[in-house]
């Protein structure tokens, strides 16, 4: 999984967020799209975007089912930095560093390792077993899972050099778009489509996207859409 992708109300203050804020790098943008080191920004549609109100300050949207969690040198440093600018970070009993972003997303921080500063989507679910399960079976490794009295409760899988992590805590939902995709960047799209044409929910077959990519899109078992793209 190469990226991740968050749909916004406001993409100019969003973006300015995500680029002078928290300092991730910018690869491309248009009037809909941003587009970060891992991560990315789509403008929700005007019309839709009209009827969402968001506060000031922003309340956290802690039900939300997508985290992304960014790797910094010094968390501590980060987190003052951050309040500081006037980034509400809510406090943990667990321990985890969160964020929260100007339309109430909360974002995590980990101290980075060796190989520097990445994205690492985390989406939760209500059966984390049972999501590794399907991610393994079009193709996805799993890379780790722990387990809470039986019940499993948190798994990373990967794809390629990306990784996802699977959180438990989220919600059955029945909406035609959750509140963020997963993007995979590969070099062979048309091979993808090939293996999993027949045997997942296919929400758009191959098409060519206005950026300047080659799509395939298909919804996971929690109706997440997982999008496999390649440069034309």
């Amino acid at each position: 999984m190469r990226l991740a992708m968050l749909f916004v109300k406001d993409l100019p203050r969003m973006a300015a967020f995500y680029s002078e804020v928290l300092r991730l790098p910018l690869k491309s943008q248009s009037e809909t799209w941003v587009e970060f080191e891992g991560f990315a920004l789509h403008a929700i549609p005007a019309a839709i975007a009209a009827e969402i109100e968001i506060l000031s300050p922003p309340a956290a949207r802690e039900e939300m089912p997508f985290k992304p969690v960014f790797e910094v040198e010094d968390v501590a440093a980060e987190i003052e930095r951050l309040e500081t600018l006037g980034v509400d970070i809510p406090r943990r009993s667990w321990g985890t560093s969160d964020g929260v972003d100007p339309e109430g997303s909360v974002f995590g921080i980990l101290a980075a390792e060796s190989r520097g500063q990445t994205v690492v989507p985390m989406i939760h679910v209500p059966d984390v077993r049972a999501t590794a399960e399907w991610y393994a079976s079009i193709g996805f490794q799993v890379e780790g899972t722990h387990e809470d009295c039986g019940e499993m409760s948190w798994a990373s899988v990967s794809f390629g050099g990306s990784e996802i992590m699977i959180n438990s805590g989220g919600q059955p939902s029945a909406a035609e778009r959750r509140e963020v995709d997963l993007y995979v960047r590969t070099g062979d799209v048309e091979l993808i489509a090939r293996s999993l044409r027949d045997r997942v929910e296919v929400v758009t077959d191959l098409y060519d996207a206005f950026h300047g990519m080659r799509e395939f899109i298909i919804r996971d078992c929690n109706r997440f859409w997982i999008t496999f793209g390649q440069p034309i």
